[in-house]
């Protein structure tokens, strides 16, 4: 192993023990780095001492060259880059040359943020409908994955969780008296969360049906709420393929877990919900990844400001 392989290495280990991202945030930055080590090998660069700024500046034009209609995944490149860099100019092992100016790389970068496509309440309506049907038409081992499906959508649009939070929901993290649940998001923050009632009764419905075909399961008293046969939580392509068969079928185009957290959101700052809120709802760090949310349409914007200010 190349001493530049072997300091992403380390680095993605410090991420892991020490940072405590998420496992798609982690894989992410592994899948960056190695992308960069590879082009930093075709160009007999294995060293960390070699790396130098223009061999970064190479491997950012060709990544706006091969990515110049994917932004947000150039910028996550960069970031990946950035932190590893960073990471290294702290740490006296690694013989990192000019470290100062190689850690505003890629600052400079400019990516316009995009509004999260958000569905309206006619087309949540429609697609929850027809949730809903498909359990009533469904029979035998098909009624289970139908329910399945129903109380994850409800469970999404309901409360805003992540595709991650949603399949590592455990049973003891539903308080069904408060009707909110305790989630534990990104970088392990804690949260409580509101869950509607109509969310309730399908989760409660599932988790009936779900006990009456995998008894096991309820003996065992434990692993997560949304499981296969044998107890493993599911995987996060299978539940992201049932969703956009049902969103192809009810609205004729593709609908995301992501889309429904976007909906979530918009539906209730279109409400009149506080940001701050919000921002505690959908579990963001800082509040300006939840300002994204206030680039609604001045006619929307102006129905809220006459609806909640005293003077309008």
């Amino acid at each position: 192993m190349s001493d530049l392989l072997r300091s992403i290495e380390v680095y993605l280990a410090h991420l892991r023990t020490r940072r405590g991202l998420a496992f798609n945030t982690q894989e992410s930055y592994r899948l960056d780095l190695h992308d960069f080590a590879d082009y930093a090998r075709d160009h007999q660069v294995e060293s960390v001492a070699d790396l130098n700024r223009q061999l970064l500046r190479a491997y950012l034009a060709r990544e706006r060259e091969e990515l110049s209609r994917a932004a947000a995944t150039l910028a996550r490149r960069i970031s990946s880059l950035r932190g590893w860099i960073k990471y290294l100019s702290r740490e006296p092992q690694w013989r990192l040359a000019s470290a100062v100016s190689l850690l505003g790389f890629g600052r400079r970068l400019k990516r316009s943020r995009t509004l999260p496509r958000a569905l309206s309440t006619d087309q949540m309506s429609a697609l929850l409908a027809l949730a809903k049907k498909k359990t009533d038409d469904a029979r035998g081992r098909g009624r289970l994955a139908a329910m399945r499906d129903w109380a994850a959508l409800e469970i999404l649009y309901s409360s805003g969780l992540r595709i991650s939070e949603l399949l590592s929901l455990l049973p003891g993290a539903v308080h069904w008296d408060a009707g909110s649940l305790r989630i534990f998001g990104k970088g392990a923050r804690e949260r409580l969360v509101p869950i509607g009632g109509q969310a309730l009764t399908a989760l409660r419905e599932y988790l009936t049906e779900r006990s009456r075909q995998w008894p096991h399961l309820s003996r065992k008293g434990d692993g997560v709420i949304f499981s296969n046969k044998q107890g493993r939580p599911l995987s996060r392509v299978l539940m992201e393929s049932r969703l956009r068969l049902l969103g192809r079928a009810a609205l004729g185009t593709r609908v995301t877990p992501h889309q429904l957290r976007h909906s979530f959101a918009t539906h209730l700052l279109l409400a009149g919900l506080d940001l701050r809120h919000l921002q505690e709802m959908l579990g963001h760090k800082s509040l300006e990844a939840t300002q994204i949310y206030t680039a609604l349409t001045p006619s929307n914007l102006k129905k809220v400001y006459e609806r909640t200010h005293p003077r309008a």
